[in-house]
């Protein structure tokens, strides 16, 4: 009798353990919930942030984000890189460096190239398919945004909070 209830004791105390386990990884454990979209990739751009239209070309390559405007001529040729903790900035012969941001943390692009770059830990929820495009939602810094896709290839992002979106025309596709 006594072996019976130290195996049904050690049966119960291994339920609850794994019980545990399974709750506090479905808590503890951000998850990217189904959308299954490429972030390395570079595209042609269109930017729009209060009513003004920036075209550029733009990249996201593993933890380096790039835009390079072409339009309006007045800042034709100013590039922002985000690489890692950095970010430069360059407009015709002058570059700089800065090891802090100088774009304001909470800026549109800003935000662009940390949903890119954490893409895979944000939650996200699909909220449409058509059978063409799928539009996905999430929320960042308490700002709620959300992504167009097509064929797993992000075509727009819009940021709430901001009123401001991207979307990206595709030249080639990056393996």
């Amino acid at each position: 009798m006594k072996k019976i209830k130290i195996i049904i004791f050690t049966l119960i105390i291994l339920l609850i353990c794994v019980s545990i386990f399974f709750v506090i990884k479905k808590f503890s454990f951000v998850k990217n919930t189904g959308a299954q979209l490429e972030t390395e990739f570079s595209a042609g751009a269109v930017i729009n942030i209060d009513k003004k239209n920036y075209e550029c070309d733009f990249s996201h390559i593993s933890s380096t984000t790039k835009i390079n405007i072409k339009k309006p001529e007045t800042v034709k040729g100013l590039i922002i890189e985000w690489s890692n903790d950095k970010q430069t900035i360059s407009f015709k012969d002058l570059k700089k460096e800065f090891d802090k941001p100088v774009i304001p943390k909470d800026s549109f692009l800003n935000l662009i190239v940390k949903i890119l770059d954490n893409f895979t830990t944000i939650p996200i929820n699909k909220i449409k398919n058509d059978g063409r495009r799928e539009v996905f939602i999430g929320k960042i810094e308490n700002n709620e945004f959300e992504i167009t896709s097509e064929n797993s290839k992000i075509i727009e992002i819009f940021i709430k909070s901001k009123d401001a979106k991207i979307n990206f025309e595709y030249q080639e596709r990056l393996g």
